[in-house]
């Protein structure tokens, strides 16, 4: 029961084709997310695996003596059956909240920083409705969202003064499908496509006023962070261009410097969006850092050149040197330290390790390699004190 991020991806019994049933309210799956359009390719996909789908229609109860025998639908239909799984979202608990005297809508309201109408009150997770720098005040029930709110709203409280601004990302596999969704389309006003509805390679995306406010890559990997580039950037788009695969995505959105161009600020040039950034310094400074591991502080994290691969170096508070592949094992990214969460980062898919290489954040499923430092890297760097 229920269309939305977990219901469907649960499959059909294995040998069972048509044992499973889903039913949803709306008029098609994930429509709340990705509208009709695009939630009915949804539809089309699940009926083509023997699942009955039944959109209009809600639960009306569930019968049985002992166990589940049956669900009776909203509209009267009777579906034998015996076992449901029931993915329908949650409504917030604002009880506490609303007695503290909090503002509450659609969840406890919080600014850019998670911090509350009440000040030195912060809200994380499913139940903040956080405005965004980007889209305003939304809700969001996803684990990453919850994951990665919380230590930003820890920061926040120690006086970190930092925005909440991630673009809403989540992934999803059904069947032999595989997507990756960034942005929030809520209000877009139109939805375009790149690539093959029907060969399930394609991405859609949803604009609002000519921007990109979300995309979606279905069976289309590698391009998640130009996605995200052109969400965060809020650019006009060009929509031929848009939808022409044979059109490069990472050139969609940026505004490239030329030398009869006026100097900008930081800010501008950032509001470009991470890939044209990231494509402009790795042409300028592709080459890995070569310093020695030895020399890393501690607290100090690095990607090193370390025999003919690069490594994520970083040596702990105590002096131990924790080394990995930099290279994610999602996609084969160049991963980012995140010296806040002490963390590394890829920053194409999200993907999170911690300094042994260990997944805390998918997508990525696999450890990074361990790099073996010889006995003279590992030693911890001299101080300013004592040099």
């Amino acid at each position: 029961m229920g269309a939305g991020g977990s219901a469907p991806r649960w499959p059909p019994p294995r040998g069972r084709r048509g044992s499973r049933w889903q039913s949803s309210q709306g008029q098609a799956p994930l429509e709340r997310v990705l509208g009709g359009e695009v939630g009915n390719f949804f539809a089309d996909l699940h009926r083509g695996h023997g699942v009955d789908v039944r959109t209009g229609v809600g639960v009306g109860s569930f019968e049985g003596s002992s166990e589940l025998e049956a669900v009776r639908l909203s509209d009267g239909n009777r579906i034998e059956c015996d076992f449901a799984v029931v993915g329908v979202g949650v409504m917030p608990r604002t009880d506490l909240a609303e007695r503290a005297g909090l503002d509450v809508q659609n969840g406890i309201r919080v600014d850019e920083r998670l911090e509350a109408s009440v000040p030195g009150i912060f809200a994380a997770g499913d139940v903040a409705n956080a405005r965004h720098p980007i889209f305003g005040p939304i809700r969001i029930e996803h684990w990453a969202n919850a994951l990665n709110q919380g230590p930003a709203a820890a920061r926040n409280m120690l006086g970190a003064e930092h925005p909440y601004d991630r673009v809403p990302y989540f992934f999803s596999d059904q069947y032999d499908l595989g997507l990756e969704y960034s942005g929030f389309a809520s209000g877009a006003d139109r939805v375009v496509f790149r690539g093959d509805l029907e060969s399930r390679e394609f991405i859609a995306f949803w604009l609002s006023d000519g921007r990109v406010a979300a995309g979606m890559n279905v069976n289309t990997w590698g391009v998640s962070e130009a996605i995200q580039s052109l969400v965060r950037g809020q650019l006009e788009v060009d929509v031929e261009h848009l939808t022409n695969p044979a059109f490069p995505l990472e050139d969609l959105g940026t505004e490239r410097p030329t030398r009869g161009r006026p100097k900008r600020s930081a800010r501008e040039f950032l509001r470009q969006g991470p890939t044209f950034s990231k494509r402009f310094a790795a042409a300028r400074f592709g080459r890995a850092d070569k310093t020695p591991a030895s020399e890393l502080g501690p607290g100090e994290a690095r990607v090193l050149q370390m025999d003919g691969q690069k490594a994520a170096c970083y040596r702990d508070d105590s002096g131990d040197l924790h080394a990995v592949s930099a290279v994610c094992t999602h996609m084969g990214c160049l991963i980012d330290w995140s010296d806040a969460d002490k963390t590394w980062d890829c920053p194409c898919h999200g993907s999170r390790f911690d300094s042994d290489g260990r997944v805390i954040q998918g997508p990525a499923k696999k450890p990074l390699e361990e790099v073996h430092v010889a006995a003279t890297e590992k030693a911890a760097a001299t101080t300013r004190e004592s040099a």
